[in-house]
């Protein structure tokens, strides 16, 4: 039995360092999804970037508006999930619509398919995926109530599983990042002093529970997160103390060394943005900067190099978008 587990781990390491040459081979294309426009009005849109050509193309719109969702990639397939709307019908001072409301596409496809909603409604929510599983972590089901609860989607059950299954994170969080990394999932941040801190859960061991993790060098919120090269990266975000001071510094946790570092800080201010990985490199679209006012600009950053460049602009602006990549 130790030289089977030995094998295993041996080949998931194999397949660690394979996996970054192959995805630069076969590089895939960001979609951005959702997210709320420079007219303040949430959006279906979804635009999608093309890697090898750096060109952005309008593909099937979402069944919903949704800004402040959650996205995922499991088996080829975009899944977003939750977030809020303004409905059209209601007064300046009536508060947002938190949805419950799940939807998948698998890119070329003529429509997005409505999954089962969640067992809660949640924006300003964050995402990981783990063993062919989504996981939805935080955010508020009302404009009073945030969260602490977490559940997955499993797109072979078709169901989703929280409660008396996953463990509660140790505090509310919402604005949170969140990404999934040698089989933890990560969540970073949150909209108050409280939930600034970071955390992680291994859902497949036989304990289960949320392990704490080293204070960031600036706590935020309103950041974006993705894992890329065996780190993890955080971008952008808020900072509360002692003035709301908008971002533009990133940070990577090294597991082996369980130690936040800063890099190179991007080229401008992102709070709300979208971050992914793809092609080897780690990418930042969107967002709103010192003016508050959402931006079309993107970036993308070598970890090689240590340096960032920019992108080719998003067709419109946006803020509180999601954005993956889906290979091939």
């Amino acid at each position: 039995m130790g030289k089977l587990a030995c094998c295993a781990r041996s080949m998931c390491q194999c397949l660690q360092t394979l996996l970054p040459g192959l995805r630069r081979s076969f590089p895939g294309s960001v979609y951005l999804c959702g997210g709320r426009g420079s007219d303040g009005s949430e959006l279906a849109k979804v635009t999608c970037l093309e890697l090898t050509s750096r060109s952005w193309a309008p593909v099937t719109p979402m069944i919903a508006r949704r800004c402040g969702a959650a996205a995922g990639v499991v088996a080829g397939m975009i899944y977003v999930c939750g977030g809020s709307v303004t409905p059209f019908s209601l007064e300046d001072d009536e508060d947002d619509v938190m949805l419950a409301s799940a939807e998948r596409l698998r890119p070329g496809a003529s429509e997005w398919e409505a999954l089962p909603e969640m067992q809660l409604a949640r924006d300003g929510a964050s995402a990981g995926v783990l063993g062919g599983k989504l996981y939805i972590c935080g955010g508020r089901a009302s404009s009073d109530l945030c969260l602490s609860s977490i559940e997955r989607f499993d797109p072979k059950a078709h169901l989703w599983e929280g409660w008396g299954v996953l463990p509660l994170m140790s505090q509310q969080r919402v604005c949170l990042a969140a990404a999934a990394l040698d089989g933890a999932l990560y969540v970073i941040g949150g909209r108050d002093a409280a939930s600034y801190s970071a955390e992680r859960l291994f859902p497949n061991r036989d304990h289960v529970a949320w392990q704490q993790l080293p204070p960031l060098h600036r706590p935020r919120w309103s950041a974006s997160a993705c894992s890329l090269g065996g780190h993890l990266y955080v971008c952008g975000g808020i900072l509360n103390a002692p003035h709301l001071e908008l971002l533009n510094s990133v940070e990577r946790f090294c597991p082996q060394t369980y130690l936040w570092e800063e890099v190179t800080y991007m080229g401008m201010q992102r709070a709300r943005l979208a971050a992914t990985a793809g092609l080897g490199q780690l990418l930042c679209f969107g967002g709103s900067g010192e003016n508050e006012l959402s931006n079309q600009t993107a970036e993308t950053y070598d970890t090689e190099s240590n340096t960032w460049s920019p992108l080719p602009v998003l067709l419109e602006p946006c803020e509180f978008a999601v954005a993956v990549v889906v290979h091939g």
